[in-house]
């Protein structure tokens, strides 16, 4: 497992991106994030796993599309960029995908 990974989740958008993989690439950016210290990696660690939680239950395809975005949008800035920068475009783009996320949820509440 290596930062290839991130770049093919980026490139492909989630629905090509088996979900067993995000729960290793969580695991990968926290080992990452400790052995170097690039707090992005933790910040990517908790939104992959929170994704892969998601991911045992029904997405949209409207809230995949939208997340997908914001990773293939993120993910190379995130990779580029120096500790800080990726830090800061790291937790803004967890707290949009989280955002998507929530959204999902409170439509399919009132669905029901």
């Amino acid at each position: 497992m290596d930062r290839s990974l991130l770049q093919r989740l980026a490139e492909s958008g989630l629905t090509a991106f088996p979900p067993a993989n995000l729960d290793e690439l969580a695991t990968w950016c926290q080992e990452y994030c400790w052995a170097t210290g690039h707090v992005a990696y933790c910040i990517l660690s908790d939104l992959f796993g929170i994704l892969f939680d998601a991911w045992s239950g029904p997405i949209l395809d409207s809230t995949s599309e939208a997340m997908s975005a914001a990773l293939g949008r993120d993910i190379p800035a995130i990779l580029a960029a120096e500790h800080e920068t990726a830090r800061v475009v790291a937790l803004a783009m967890r707290d949009e995908v989280l955002q998507i996320l929530s959204f999902q949820r409170v439509r399919g509440s009132r669905d029901e």
